[in-house]
C-alpha cells in the first residue's frame, strides 16, 4: 500500500523504519520541527533525518490543518495514513482522506490509558501489563476500532524507562501486522468497550511530588515510574 506517515520522535522513527522495511510504498512523511523542550529531547530520534535518508519527502509541521499540506496529501493519493506520536489534532478530512483512513499506533493497552504518559500512569497505578495498541482513528482520542494489539507484563522492579524500551520493540509488529490486515481487506476490527475507557492528562509538577502518607507500595511504584529520565 501507499503509505503516509505521520510521527515525531522514537516512536515516529520506529514506525517509520518498520514501514521502509516493509513492503509498503512511503510516498511522504509528516513530523514536528526539533523541539529544545525537555520532554521532547528524552527519545528524539529524528523522524524527518530518517526520511531523507531514504529519499522520502518530509512535510514540517506544528499543526496539519493547512491548505498547502491538504493539497500535498491528495496529491500523495495514499492508500493509508499511519500516525504515531503525532502531538496535535488531525482534522477529519485528513485522517479520512487516504482510502483505508488513518492507522493510529498508541503505547497503551486501549481502551484504557487513552491520551498522555500511558506508561507512567500504567505504573503508577500497578497494572500487571501495558503494551501497544493499532487502532482506526475516527473523531475521538485514541476510541477508534482496535486493529492490532500486543502486551507485555509488567515486571516487580521495572522502570518506565524499562516498560518504554519493551513497549517500543512492539511498533513494527504491531503496525505491520495491522497493515497486513488492512491490506488483505478486512474492514471490521474490534470495537472498544468505552465502559473500559480511562483518559490520562499530561503530567504536572504536582503530579510528582510524594504524598508520604501513602502506602509503602504506592511510593515504590511512583519512584520507579519517574526513573531518569523521567
Amino acid at each position: 500500500m501507499r503509505v503516509v506517515m505521520f510521527g515525531y520522535q522514537t516512536w515516529g522513527h520506529r514506525t517509520l523504519k518498520a514501514l521502509l522495511d516493509s513492503e509498503h510504498d512511503v510516498v511522504m512523511v509528516v513530523t514536528h520541527p526539533k523541539s529544545e523542550h525537555a520532554y521532547e529531547k528524552i527519545w528524539s530520534d529524528s523522524v524527518a533525518d530518517l526520511a531523507e535518508e531514504h529519499g522520502v519527502p518530509v512535510v514540517i509541521r506544528n499543526r496539519p490543518d493547512d491548505e498547502e499540506l491538504f493539497q500535498q496529501l491528495k496529491e500523495a493519493d495514499a492508500d493509508i495514513l499511519v500516525a504515531n506520536n503525532w502531538r496535535t489534532w488531525i482534522p477529519p478530512r485528513i485522517y479520512t482522506l487516504p482510502r483505508h483512513g488513518t492507522l493510529n499506533i498508541h503505547d497503551s493497552l486501549l481502551p484504557k490509558y487513552a491520551g498522555f504518559s500511558p506508561l507512567i500512569w500504567a505504573l503508577i497505578n500497578g497494572e500487571p501489563e501495558v503494551g501497544v495498541t493499532a487502532h482506526m482513528m475516527d473523531e475521538v482520542l485514541d476510541a477508534g476500532d482496535i486493529v492490532m494489539q500486543r502486551s507485555i507484563p509488567v515486571g516487580p522492579t521495572d522502570t518506565t524507562t524499562d516498560l518504554f524500551h519493551k513497549t517500543v520493540d512492539l511498533i513494527a509488529p504491531v503496525t505491520i501486522a495491522a497493515l497486513d490486515l488492512i491490506a488483505s481487506g478486512r474492514t471490521e476490527f474490534t470495537k472498544q468497550d468505552r465502559s473500559q475507557a480511562t483518559f490520562f492528562h499530561k503530567r504536572a509538577e504536582e503530579d510528582i511530588r510524594i504524598d508520604w502518607s501513602w502506602p509503602a507500595e504506592t511510593l515504590e511504584r511512583l519512584v520507579r515510574a519517574q526513573s531518569a529520565p523521567y
